[in-house]
């Protein structure tokens, strides 16, 4: 694929699904820190249930943080995923 286009298509998909992301009402589950604590980790765990239109989240802030990719995997798979048919074979 062309990487003008690969763009565009990375672009489209973040227009659609920001969109789709604005109806969702946001719920924040303080029993759920408990797993990071015990193991004295920072984390944030987002659970989407779309059919009743409800994100189940521990540790908000951190949730609405953006961060980019530190693991070099995450980049070529994430372009991988984009592209067109990259997900046939599986």
């Amino acid at each position: 694929m062309i990487w003008p286009l690969r763009l565009a298509w990375i672009f489209l998909s973040v227009v659609i699904f920001a969109g789709r992301a604005a109806a969702v009402e946001i719920r924040e589950e303080a029993g759920w820190g408990s797993f990071f604590e015990s193991r004295k980790q920072i984390g944030t765990l987002v659970v989407l249930a779309e059919a009743q239109g409800v994100a189940h989240v521990w540790n908000v802030k951190r949730a609405e943080t953006p961060f980019l990719p530190t693991s070099t995997f995450k980049i070529p798979n994430a372009s991988i995923a984009v592209d067109p048919g990259g997900d046939e074979g599986f």
